[in-house]
């Protein structure tokens, strides 16, 4: 019964999101919501910007589904809990400043806040970072850092996703493969109400995915993500994440590299371009060119091959952090080996950009 649950999550967000996109289509068309070409963009026409509003009521439908034949199945799991509740609201927070960001335009500030607030929801749900097994020779936290390192690892995961998504596909296919992977993980420890929202996430990003990589602008087939959508997938892996890592049945070392190294490519790119930033002088909210799926372009990538690569960097990554915690090795060399792997690559990448322009 667990497993046809997986199944129907996966098929009712499919489902919803198949007919709930095409009429965002409509909408944006018939309101004029596009995302409009300027200097930083890679596109040159006016493409909708809200196909991300399609994610949470999605998983809402599903869970809905499901829930009703919980009632109905006396055998079937336990699946709602006050901690799932709450942190409801911090989902519902996000999803509100996305779409209210996409359709009229907020503040900096403003969205910072209300990030800030959502952010603050998962501690309350005394589900916090309190151990880093060793990493950088921390153990157990006290209650008064566990709350604001949590909040900040909260708010660098949503605002990696939402500056990850800037070429078509890289944004879905990257949360494609933290979706199955922690479906995977999830449903490996009988974490099911975990694996149901991770699951039914996939069914609906994957039908994005087919509209913003397929999809035709002359049809008014083609979307962005929004930040609806990327701040919607943030602020759900980084719920995911520290929900594994703290897992009583499975919090460890392990345990935390292995969930953590399916964000890396967004952190380490946001942490990176922030530096590089901070070190030409700017400010780390100065708009430009620096991210990792820019310097694809430059190297003289089209958009799918730029995808590619960056997916495959984190498959890298992934791959590379469960072997090494399987066998045992220590969480700081494990970290060391995945920036290495990620540097390394940027490396590369800048160097074929700069051959491709001519630069020394």
């Amino acid at each position: 019964m667990l497993y046809l649950y997986l199944v129907i999550g996966f098929v009712v967000s499919m489902a919803t999101s198949m007919v709930v996109l095409p009429w965002l289509l409509h909408l944006s068309k018939k309101r004029g919501l596009y995302d409009i070409p300027n200097e930083r963009k890679v596109h040159s026409n006016k493409i909708p910007r809200i196909g991300g509003m399609i994610f949470f009521p999605s998983v809402a439908v599903a869970v809905i589904v499901l829930l009703f034949l919980e009632n109905n199945f006396s055998d079937s799991p336990d699946m709602v809990r006050l901690t799932s509740v709450i942190v409801m609201v911090g989902v519902s927070l996000i999803y509100f400043i996305g779409v209210v960001d996409d359709i009229f335009g907020l503040g900096a500030k403003f969205k910072f806040g209300i990030q800030m607030i959502a952010a603050a929801v998962m501690p309350a749900c005394n589900m916090c970072i309190d151990n880093l097994h060793g990493l950088f020779g921390i153990y157990e936290l006290p209650l008064f850092l566990a709350w604001p390192i949590t909040m900040f690892i909260i708010m660098l995961v949503v605002n990696a996703m939402n500056l990850i998504d800037g070429i078509d596909g890289l944004s879905s296919s990257l949360a494609v493969v933290a979706l199955v992977s922690f479906t995977i993980l999830y449903v490996g420890i009988g974490a099911y109400v975990c694996g149901l929202l991770s699951v039914s996430l996939l069914g609906s990003v994957l039908v994005f995915m087919r509209y913003n990589v397929f999809g035709d602008e002359r049809k008014n087939t083609k979307v962005f993500m929004g930040d609806a959508g990327s701040l919607i997938l943030g602020y759900a892996f980084a719920v995911l994440f520290i929900k594994y890592a703290t897992h009583f049945y499975v919090s460890s070392a392990e345990s935390m590299a292995v969930s953590f190294s399916l964000l890396t490519v967004p952190v380490f790119d946001l942490v990176r371009v922030a530096f590089v930033r901070l070190f030409q002088g700017k400010s780390i909210f100065a708009a430009d060119k620096q991210h990792i799926h820019h310097i694809c372009l430059d190297a003289g990538m089209t958009m799918r091959r730029a995808v590619a690569v960056i997916v495959a960097l984190q498959l890298t990554i992934i791959i590379v952090t469960a072997a090494m915690s399987h066998v045992g090795i220590d969480i700081n060399l494990v970290l060391f080996a995945d920036i290495l792997i990620f540097a390394s690559a940027i490396l590369t990448l800048k160097n074929f950009s700069k051959r491709r322009n001519g630069k020394r």
